[in-house]
């Protein structure tokens, strides 16, 4: 693989995640991530916080309660906690694998599991032994200048699948969470194209592995179906938040001097 000869840094910021590069003529520059790329498919994100919201609220209908506005904003603060709260325990579950896996590299001591990840952790490092995975990075910040977004990938690996021939190049992205939605899928479209770009390699398969966070729960790997329709759609979603970024509208009409307002005449 080629390593790139450009640095990337992340930045979050209250309307989203972005990088900027010290690649020559492209400094100053502030790329969107992935993710941020994808926030124009929230409908799960909304269904999600909406089910967390009446779940809430209904358990106080039917136990005869009246709803008040306070129940309503309380409703509201405990959605977002809970998301919070699942943003933060997937964040904490990836630097342990990532430490992980640059242990099986051979780069650093092999780190302390936290109890509060045991589970799923533990549960990916099983399944990524069993399925001989031979991982090649972590976390690995990528980039398309071409396209316009860069992200960060969970994992690049050599990984044999039982539905292929032989060892794929792959990339793996790991879900904590409840679900694996739709989305996904393109989102792997979007680290397989920078990838790509970023180290001048072909990307031959695509993976969400969802991993289990108790007994109650079962690690099931899904493959990406079709990786070059996936590709196509992050591009055409990549063009839509650039062509919004840029500013759909022109600028407002000035007042007029003469008589201090902008109506546009009717007179025939």
């Amino acid at each position: 693989m080629n390593e790139p000869e450009y640095s990337l840094v992340q930045h979050n910021e209250f309307n989203g995640r972005y990088y900027t590069t010290d690649r020559e003529g492209y400094e100053g520059i502030k790329f969107p991530s992935v993710t941020t790329v994808l926030n124009l498919m929230h409908k799960d994100l909304l269904n999600w916080n909406n089910r967390n919201i009446r779940e809430s609220l209904m358990r106080k209908y039917h136990s005869g309660e009246t709803i008040t506005p306070y129940d309503i904003d309380i409703s509201l603060s405990t959605s977002e906690d809970i998301r919070r709260q699942s943003a933060t325990y997937g964040t904490r579950a990836h630097e342990v694998i990532e430490k992980y896996i640059n242990h099986a590299r051979g780069f650093g001591p092999k780190p302390f599991i936290p109890e509060e990840v045991a589970y799923p952790v533990n549960a990916f490092i099983r399944w990524m032994e069993k399925e001989k995975v031979q991982p090649l990075m972590a976390e690995a910040k990528v980039m398309s200048f071409e396209h316009n977004f860069a992200g960060t990938l969970d994992i690049l690996c050599w990984y044999k699948h039982e539905e292929s021939e032989g060892e794929l190049l792959s990339i793996i992205d790991i879900k904590t969470g409840n679900g694996v939605y739709p989305e996904s899928a393109i989102q792997q479209g979007a680290y397989a194209l920078a990838t790509e770009e970023t180290y001048g390699v072909s990307v031959d398969s695509a993976y969400v592995l969802k991993i289990p966070k108790s007994s109650k729960e079962r690690l099931k790997l899904h493959r990406v179906k079709n990786l070059e329709e996936s590709k196509q759609q992050f591009i055409g979603l990549a063009r839509l938040w650039s062509y919004l970024d840029e500013g759909v509208f022109g600028e407002e009409p000035k007042n007029d001097k003469a008589t201090g307002d902008n109506e546009v005449s009717r007179e025939g």
